[in-house]
């Protein structure tokens, strides 16, 4: 032993001590530079370990899902989702700048038409750019699908439950997300601020998964609403009247407070949004069905029909089932319908009520649903009391109480009245008595007319049908004019005016009210007779906007959209007038129109308006023949690639990339073309496929092509591909971290403070900064609308640059959504 400062020391355990000690600040060191990576391990280690001892509960939940979404349609008793369904896409928001090194390609299509969110009917069979339901997940973490009642918001959200359930082809940021598919009635009755709001949803999915699977659903949730892997798809809120949907806002501010990582998709009304913007979701208009869909969903219905209902129904009862190929020439592809809509009209036609009308497929509809057992004013008085009531689901006894002075037939033999009831899987607690209004309710329930909600409540399947049935029962609307915020009471006025178009209450309706009330007039006339007065009144009230070439082209596109739209048969001889008139405006106008309603006698005329002194003329026509499924109208457009000057080559290649079906191999041609500008604008064309072969084309081409300008244009093409998750991402950039908003701040010789609203700094960006700072300005100002913004957009309505004019009508949109009450019409 040795003494150092009075201890006594063993040599061994010195030396143990000291090599111990040398290793243990070894490690340590070694550990301090590691321990990011060590610690992220051990996160993802924990996380793996929690997911595999629930994923029993998220097995239970997609399968929940998938199973649900495949029945949550018009037809689910004959097909499943999958069969049917037209895979739904949404329109792109114009794309902001995406810095000093902007590399976006040209469009034509965007500089000719505004962007047109309130009229997807219109714009979508130009080519508009849309966007897969996966791809805005990508973009955007929280969505609103908006349209109008049928347009297929509750299809889309059903679609990509299916598709997040099944988990087959997905990108790898959505291959761990779990689809949590819920009703928002199913949630509602169980909204407390002082629970945490992820109660309510445990509560809902709850009556739908096994018993085996909800002990553990709570932790689950939990986990993965905070990780961000769940994916809350809220149908219903598009069905709230606006005094209900502040509520529900409330609702979903708590929860992405709590849970910030929250993805979320919901469906959502085009009239009124209530604060859902200002929670950062983003409102994208679900584009409508061009001619080939509807065509592709006629052949479908029609193919499976007979395999599974035509042919067997034959072979019993000796009748011939119709022949797809007669069923195809029967159905006019033409008017503009809704796709529920276009499903009542095939399914009408198919079962054999021959019907000529949407109405009369509704009717049709209904009967086939609930049969002579159940009399229509029955089933319109309920309908109607859920109209007068404003809420979109009733207790049975608030029913019933609207039923019990009827004189209501037997619906079903008393003696098995409660014996039905106890088997039915769809009927409530409360559905129990033999009561005429009871055993209504539980056949409405077991045709699917009706669907049950969390606390014993019942609603309509579809707010569409119960808008049809509810204007049965009137003899006269409410006297109060204006824009209904109301989805229900909007398609009551839809209906009704079907129902009623000679009565002199239209024009009071309309007369002395908004433009924009005037535009949503179109809408409710579409399904009205051809000779009906309500088309004329219309007619005479916008002809004067078209007829004057306004200053501002975004009302005379708006104005074109909203008759085009109306089905209207007098609007081909119209437009056939205009292809020769002396102002450009109209021949554009002209030629927009006879393309949208596919008017053959107007081919000729519209090939003739290639030649057009007007570029937009001329690239109108093209954007026109392109509509039609015609040789001659297709062999124009090819023309229009080889021959013709920039713009139209431009717009001739856009049109066979997004809407002739044959385009992308007329355009794989076209690059191997000798003439450098054809093979120019077939590289641009390309660019706008979303087949898997583009890049790796544009690569070559960028490489071996002979011809710089060529080689260019690939070039810029592949740098537009790279970079358009960029500019199709809404800024989610504080404004005091915007380098353009500190940029622009300083030169007007002020700054920005973190956390201090920027109002004041983005009206001058508008009225003061170049288009590239407007359009910036603006891409901010559509997550955070105000009112004090909409002077300085309609200022830019005006503007010289067609890219600054759409982006300020469509940032007016998303503001009318918020403030619908507010004057925010062009």
């Amino acid at each position: 032993m040795r003494s150092f400062l009075g201890l006594q020391l063993d040599r061994l355990s010195f030396w143990i001590g000291f090599l111990t000690g040398t290793l243990f600040w070894f490690v340590l060191s070694r550990l301090g530079k590691e321990w990011p990576n060590l610690r992220e391990g051990l996160k993802q280690w924990f996380k793996h370990f929690k997911q595999r001892q629930l994923a029993g509960t998220e097995f239970a939940i997609r399968q929940d899902a998938l199973r649900r979404a495949q029945r949550n349609h018009l037809a689910a008793n004959l097909f499943a989702l999958d069969e049917v369904i037209i895979p739904p896409r949404l329109l792109a928001p114009p794309q902001p700048p995406t810095g000093e090194s902007d590399t976006r390609l040209p469009r034509i299509h965007e500089q000719l038409f505004p962007p047109l969110p309130q009229w997807p009917e219109f714009i979508s069979r130009f080519g508009a750019t849309t966007l897969s339901l996966i791809q805005a997940l990508s973009q955007w973490q929280r969505i609103a699908i908006v349209g109008k009642p049928g347009s297929g918001k509750t299809v889309a959200l059903a679609h990509l439950a299916s598709i997040l359930a099944r988990r087959e082809d997905l990108p790898s940021f959505a291959t761990n997300l779990t689809p949590i598919f819920l009703h928002y009635l199913d949630i509602e009755p169980f909204i407390s601020p002082t629970v945490d709001p992820l109660d309510p949803i445990y509560r809902a999915l709850t009556r739908f998964l096994p018993l085996t699977s909800q002990p553990r659903l709570l932790s689950f949730l939990k986990s993965a609403f905070m990780d961000g892997d769940a994916v809350l798809l809220l149908d219903g809120l598009d069905e709230l009247p606006p005094e209900m949907l502040n509520t529900a806002t409330s609702y979903l501010q708590s929860l992405l407070t709590n849970y910030p990582y929250t993805r979320l998709l919901l469906s959502a009304s085009d009239l009124y949004l209530d604060g859902l913007i200002e929670l950062g979701i983003e409102p994208l208009p679900l584009a409508a069905w061009t001619h080939d869909q509807v065509e592709a969903f006629v052949n479908r219905w029609s193919r499976l029909w007979n395999q599974h209902i035509g042919i067997p129904t034959s072979q019993k009862t000796n009748i011939v089932p119709l022949d797809d190929l007669l069923v195809r020439g029967w159905v006019d592809t033409t008017p503009t319908y809704s796709p529920l809509e276009w499903t009542l009209f095939i399914w009408a036609l198919l079962a054999g009520n021959l019907s000529s009308t949407v109405p009369d497929a509704i009717d049709a509809y209904i009967n086939r649903l609930c049969g002579p057992s159940l009399p229509v004013t029955s089933l319109s008085t309920i309908a109607h009391t859920f109209i007068e009531s404003r809420k979109p689901a009733l207790t049975p006894r608030e029913i019933e109480q609207a039923v019990s002075e009827l004189q209501i037939p037997s619906v079903a033999s008393s003696s098995n009245d409660q014996e039905q009831i106890v088997k039915s899987p769809t009927s409530t607690s409360t559905v129990r008595s033999a009561r005429p209004g009871n055993r209504i309710l539980l056949a409405l329930l077991d045709a699917g007319l009706l669907r049950e909600h969390s606390n014993e409540r019942l609603a309509f399947s579809h707010p569409y049908i119960m808008a049809f049935l509810a204007a049965r029962h009137l003899v006269v609307l409410p006297e109060t004019p204006g824009l209904p915020l109301w989805s229900a009471e909007d398609t009551l006025i839809y209906h009704f005016a079907a129902l009623h178009p000679e009565t002199p209450w239209f024009e009071k309706w309309i007369n002395g009210d908004s433009a924009y009330t005037l535009y949503r007039a179109f809408y409710w006339a579409r399904l009205t007779p051809r000779n009906a007065p309500i088309r004329s009144f219309l007619m005479k009230r916008i002809l004067p906007t078209l007829q004057s070439e306004p200053e501002n082209p975004e009302v005379g596109f708006e104005g074109l959209a909203a008759c085009a739209t109306t089905n209207d048969p007098s609007l081909t001889l119209l437009f056939r007038q205009w292809l020769k008139a002396h102002t450009s405006a109209h021949r554009l106008y002209a030629a927009l129109g006879c393309g949208f309603l596919r008017d053959t006698g107007a081919l000729k005329d519209l090939i003739v308006l290639l030649n057009d002194p007007e570029d937009m003329v001329r690239v109108g026509a093209c954007f026109a023949l392109a509509q039609y499924r015609d040789p001659l109208a297709e062999e124009a457009v090819l023309r229009a690639l080889t021959f013709g000057d920039e713009a139209l080559r431009l717009a001739a290649a856009e049109a066979l990339a997004n809407i002739i079906p044959s385009g992308e191999e007329h355009l794989k041609e076209a690059l191997s073309a000798e003439d450098l500008l054809t093979r120019r604008a077939a590289v641009i064309g390309i660019a706008n496929l979303p087949a898997p072969w583009v890049a790796e084309e544009l690569e070559r081409i960028a490489v071996e092509d002979s011809q710089w300008v060529v080689r260019n244009a690939a070039t810029q093409a592949l740098e537009s591909l790279h970079q358009a998750h960029l500019y199709l991402h809404p800024s989610t950039i504080p404004p005091h971290d915007a380098p353009w908003l500190i940029a622009f701040a300083a030169k007007l010789g002020q700054g920005i403070t973190p956390g201090e609203p920027v109002d004041s700094l983005l009206q001058q960006a508008l009225i003061q900064g170049n288009d590239n700072e407007k359009l910036s300005a603006m891409a901010m100002i559509r997550a955070q609308p105000r009112l004090i913004y909409v002077q300085p957009l309609k200022t830019l309505l005006h503007h010289d640059n067609p890219e600054v004019r759409h982006t300020a009508n469509y940032t007016l949109w998303v503001l009318s959504l918020s403030e619908p009450k507010a004057e925010i019409t062009n």
